[in-house]
């Protein structure tokens, strides 16, 4: 039986302008990928590797068809990008971090037996010919399967993002429940500024009232005691003397009154202040609480479509090993 002879393509020399940090870096992909670099950059443009990037700015969809003997015709186009939205995710006190770990790390898991998979698949094999079709459904579940793991290492950052936002988030509250200790502390001190201010007062009053019973007694001495000592003049200065005290007194008392009026005012807007800072707080927890039970649908989705996937994949080996079977049977004839 006569083999078929293989297509051959041309191969031409390509020059590309390179910086050294992206020659090293293409040397360490093709590396463990397990080709050279023209071999990598070959299977790149082919559609048989594929390269994830969470946070590319562009992501090419390479889609490769191939009817009977034709050659394969491989069709480029720019995929939409799929990356979560970067809303900040909130744990409630019944979520446990731990199990919320496990889950990553099972996942991480499976993605590892998916690319050895992919890899075993995938590997240059001596003198072998897959069928057509078998290569094309090989190729095809690759591209779904590197597209698929492209979207959860994207979850997977979006994840470390929505917990540092989490993190910023918890230190805000614990910065607003440590201003509003202070406040309440503040509070406390004009409280009691407040309540010796009216100790203060009564105090002055107190003591005007005695300075009042003092005169009146200086004034019954004087006209009950005409010929005592003590002349018109030294009554009057005392008077006098008693008098100026006296405005001093009401003076203290209207400057008493006012500071207790301020601190009023100020207790007042700080109350407000605690109020607003509490709404704000209860808004954001119940915007997180609602974007994180989104998230974590979401992760419930991908792992649903994480096992068919793998049932596939293990279709797929399956096939290729019936292609190979039937591949040595027809070199023996």
């Amino acid at each position: 039986m006569v083999k078929k002879k293989r297509k051959t393509t041309g191969k031409s020399a390509v020059t590309l302008s390179l910086t050294s940090q992206a020659i090293d870096r293409l040397a360490e992909m093709a590396q463990k990928s397990g080709f050279s670099r023209s071999a990598f950059v070959e299977n790149l443009m082919a559609g048989a590797v594929a390269i994830a990037a969470p946070e590319a700015e562009k992501n090419l969809c390479v889609t490769v068809t191939q009817k009977a003997d034709d050659e394969p015709q491989v069709q480029v186009s720019l995929a939409e990008n799929t990356a979560l939205s970067s809303a900040p995710a909130v744990f409630s006190d019944s979520v446990d971090s731990a199990t919320l770990t496990e889950k990553i790390t099972a996942q991480e898991k499976i993605i590892a037996d998916l690319e050895a998979k992919l890899v075993a698949a995938n590997a240059p094999r001596q003198e072998t010919v897959v069928p057509a079709k078998s290569t094309g459904l090989t190729t095809a579940q690759t591209t779904k399967i590197t597209a698929l793991e492209t979207q959860l290492k994207e979850q997977e950052a979006q994840l470390k993002k929505s917990t540092r936002a989490m993190q910023e988030m918890q230190q805000k509250l614990d910065r607003v429940a440590l201003e509003k200790a202070a406040l309440q502390q503040e509070i406390d001190k004009k409280d009691q500024i407040l309540a010796q201010t009216k100790i203060d007062q009564a105090a002055l009053t107190k003591g005007i009232e005695a300075e009042k019973a003092m005169v009146a007694q200086l004034q019954q001495q004087s006209n009950a005691n005409a010929a005592a000592k003590v002349t018109e003049a030294e009554l009057q200065e005392t008077i006098t003397a008693l008098r100026q005290e006296k405005e001093q007194l009401q003076g203290q008392f209207q400057e008493a009154t006012q500071a207790q009026a301020s601190l009023g005012r100020k207790v007042t807007q700080l109350e407000e202040a605690l109020k607003a800072a509490q709404a704000d707080r209860t808004q954001a927890l119940a915007s997180l609480q609602q974007a994180y039970s989104d998230l974590k649908q979401q992760y419930k989705t991908q792992g649903d479509r994480l096992r068919i996937l793998e049932s596939k994949a293990h279709q797929t080996t399956a096939v290729t090993s019936v292609g190979e079977f039937y591949l040595n049977r027809w070199r023996k004839y």
